[in-house]
């Protein structure tokens, strides 16, 4: 239970600004930008369009940060993979050398 909790903390912490970001992107949408085309009102729309996107920008380079983030983690699990292959392949083969 901790561990998950936790887990959704990290993630939290992850996408938080996205997640607001976004949230405001699709209440612009829907609350300003659609009913703004649907009345003609022209002005409106241009200021709601405004609003989503700096909405999409801020969003967008938070999952750069993101995407950089993951590969980095990807990029240490991977390794870290690979030595612990390394040091159980020498132990299985010293232990099948002194068997012999």
């Amino acid at each position: 239970m901790a561990e998950s909790r936790r887990r959704r903390v990290d993630q939290g912490r992850l996408t938080g600004t996205s997640h607001t970001e976004v949230s405001r992107f699709w209440r612009t949408v829907d609350e300003t930008f659609l009913p703004a085309l649907e009345k003609g009102d022209t002005q409106a729309a241009q200021t709601a369009y405004a609003t989503m996107t700096a909405a999409y920008v801020v969003h967008r380079a938070e999952i750069e940060k993101i995407v950089a983030n993951v590969n980095r983690m990807n990029q240490a699990i991977r390794k870290r993979c690979g030595e612990r292959d390394q040091r159980f392949a020498i132990i299985t083969w010293s232990c099948s050398a002194s068997s012999c």
